[in-house]
């Protein structure tokens, strides 16, 4: 496993199987880590201990977690009669980029024009 670009992307049927190129995160729960790594404060400029760590990570969060697609994604669930691919299914899911709370990458139930625009883009 390699390091994904933390958004969607597109699949394909090869050889009778199903590729994900990527779903994107499940999870992001930035928002809410007790400690952070040393070298956070450096990538950010800040010096150690002139911040919360809650504003280092909100700091964080504005810079590099910005755009509505790294809160979007799907589960998909692959089904198989004999060897071969049958169906796939696609659930999409809003990891909530517009909530403020620690409900902020907690993942749920896309709402139906959201769904639309994720299926959209695979």
């Amino acid at each position: 496993m390699q390091n994904v670009p933390h958004q969607l992307r597109g699949n394909e049927i090869y050889k009778v199987r199903s590729i994900f190129y990527s779903l994107g995160d499940f999870v992001m729960m930035n928002n809410s880590l007790d400690d952070v790594p040393a070298d956070m404060y450096d990538q950010l400029k800040v010096e150690p201990g002139s911040v919360a760590t809650p504003e280092l990570l909100r700091a964080r969060n504005e810079k590099e977690f910005l755009h509505p697609n790294l809160y979007e994604t799907v589960i998909a669930t692959s089904s198989f009669r004999d060897n071969h691919l049958i169906r796939i299914e696609l659930h999409p899911a809003d990891l909530g980029v517009n909530d403020k709370s620690a409900s902020r990458g907690v993942p749920h139930i896309a709402a139906p024009s959201t769904a639309k625009r994720i299926l959209k883009q695979i």
